[in-house]
């Protein structure tokens, strides 16, 4: 559970930060360049869709179905 705690906190802080770069700039641009900055942050490297699913666990299952 605490893993689970851990990932969310994690998720919340990158949310945030990506949040708060786009408050000081516009548009969809600029989003995506704060979103690749704050991954560059967490040292976050993109991995393809089919990999995601290859390691998806019945939490991820769930939370993406809800979505």
């Amino acid at each position: 559970m605490k893993e689970i705690e851990e990932k969310f906190m994690t998720q919340g802080k990158f949310t945030s930060l990506v949040e708060q770069r786009v408050k000081d700039s516009q548009g969809l641009i600029n989003y995506i360049e704060a979103v690749a900055s704050v991954c560059e942050e967490f040292e976050i490297e993109a991995v393809s869709y089919t990999h995601l699913r290859a390691h998806e666990t019945v939490l991820d299952l769930v939370c993406r179905l809800l979505l």
